[in-house]
């Protein structure tokens, strides 16, 4: 019984995270082409691209970027 109700409660949540991880791969396929592999990509290219995926405003924190965020609201945020 606890087994069926673990993996229930797993389940519900993987949905909500393969759903943010599609969205996440979906805006780094406008950086990288998908004929591209990845072994070619260069870091100061996953860099850029990290950093523009970082700094566009988010629904979830009212339009703001990440860092903006953190600054209007004197959040520290993880290194």
């Amino acid at each position: 019984m606890i087994w069926f109700v673990r993996r229930r409660l797993c389940n519900s949540c993987d949905s909500y995270f393969s759903t943010q991880n599609l969205s996440i791969k979906n805006q780094i396929k406008r950086y990288i082409p998908k004929s591209c592999t990845i072994r070619i990509v260069k870091k100061s290219d996953v860099d850029w691209i990290e950093n523009q995926l970082d700094s566009r405003p988010r629904k979830t924190l009212g339009y703001l970027s990440p860092i903006q965020f953190a600054l209007k609201y004197k959040i520290a945020l993880p290194i």
